[in-house]
């Protein structure tokens, strides 16, 4: 059995994710993948290297880490998974889509009514962040609008410094505003700064980031709207990559790139079209379908305690979104046994662990959104 090493960073939680993509593949060669946590020092690295033998390494570069290169690893196949292409020396490199995710954050923020924009990167300047601003500007200019306003940092500034100056500057911008965040790190200090500042969310500003981690994103307040990248997804693809060179022997550099799985809206933004203010009966059963939708609630569950009949929750649901409530449980259920599909789960035993929908029920969800059967589904998934 090949032993395959994933030099990771723990305290991402993307990396979770990644593995799980990985070892999807692994299962495929008969690879065994040993997870290694990454410590500064070539020696500690070599010492991996020598007790595991390993055929290949895929590399998990989130954080700046230095020396972390070519050479350390010498003739070794190495995937290089979200640092800059060519930053590590020859080798293929694993990224997400920033492109994509700055375009579509500013589709977003458009369809929801914004006419005015701003852009907040992290702490740190990273590629990819400039990838997301610079698609943002890109495809708010081919939509007519005007280009994103972007918050300035200053190196060697303490964070309360700087959480000042975010105040200030979120207090000078244009309203009602939308707001895209690099990612949701940055986006709970742009949240605090706008509750420190009086800044109302989604009042005066509307929040979407990247990332969507549900520890964070679900316990903010506003809970916070996030783009999900498809992380499982971009760790299969870098094993598959891995292989290919472990096949091969390609040395020459190589980028490739995995997309968004789906966009979560959540109570950090708002429409501005006519009828869907938030805190409306129809905000409010949008979020309860997110929330209760996935794991199988009726219409029952989710119009319960609105303070309204549920003929008429229907009505003003319907003439909002143009579906029904139930039509809307049933995205939220087709949404999350694809999430299963791809951490893992066997469709035979999807309808168990989605909660309360039977197989016949999620097989005809699987057939009107995809047009075939889940398990057709997850082959397609598998071998793109």
């Amino acid at each position: 059995m090949k032993t395959i090493l994933f030099f990771i960073s723990s305290s991402r939680y993307a990396c979770r994710d990644r593995l799980e993509g990985i070892c999807r593949y692994a299962r495929t060669r008969d690879w065994h993948v040993q997870a290694v946590e990454w410590t500064t020092g070539r020696a500690s690295v070599k010492e991996t290297l020598r007790f595991w033998k390993p055929e290949g390494v895929i590399v998990e570069c989130g954080n700046p880490l230095k020396g972390l290169n070519r050479r350390l690893f010498g003739n070794l196949p190495v995937v290089w998974f979200d640092a800059k292409p060519g930053s590590r020396g020859s080798g293929s490199y694993m990224g997400f889509d920033s492109t994509e995710a700055g375009r579509l954050a500013a589709r977003k923020l458009t369809e929801l009514g914004y006419e005015h924009f701003a852009y907040v990167g992290p702490r740190m300047r990273r590629h990819w962040s400039d990838e997301r601003h610079q698609a943002f500007d890109a495809e708010l200019a081919a939509s007519g609008k005007c280009r994103a306003l972007a918050f300035s940092r200053s190196e060697g500034q303490t964070q309360v410094v700087e959480c000042k100056n975010l105040i200030g500057w979120l207090r000078a911008l244009p309203r009602p505003c939308g707001i895209f965040v690099a990612n949701d790190i940055t986006a709970t200090q742009v949240l605090a700064a706008c509750e420190k500042g009086g800044i109302a969310v989604p009042g005066d500003v509307s929040v979407i980031s990247v990332d969507n981690d549900e520890s964070i994103c679900e316990n903010v307040r506003p809970t916070l709207s996030s783009i999900a990248p498809d992380f499982v997804h971009g760790g299969y693809l870098a094993a598959r990559l891995l292989n290919e060179l472990i096949l091969n022997g390609v040395r020459a550099q190589r980028m490739e790139t995995f997309g968004v799985v789906k966009t979560v809206l959540r109570e950090s933004t708002r429409s501005l079209v006519g009828g869907t203010a938030h805190g409306s009966v129809v905000n409010r059963i949008k979020d309860r379908v997110r929330r209760l939708g996935a794991v199988g609630a009726s219409v029952g569950d989710v119009v319960e305690g609105l303070g309204c009949t549920r003929r008429l929750a229907e009505l003003r649901f319907r003439e909002t979104t143009g579906k029904t409530i139930l039509e809307a449980i049933n995205d939220a259920v087709f949404e999350r046994a694809c999430e299963l599909i791809r951490s893992g789960v066997k469709p035979s035993v999807l309808a168990g662990v989605v909660g309360n929908v039977s197989r016949s029920t999620l097989e005809r969800i699987f057939r009107v959104r995809a047009g075939v059967s889940s398990a057709e589904w997850s082959k397609r998934y598998f071998a793109k």
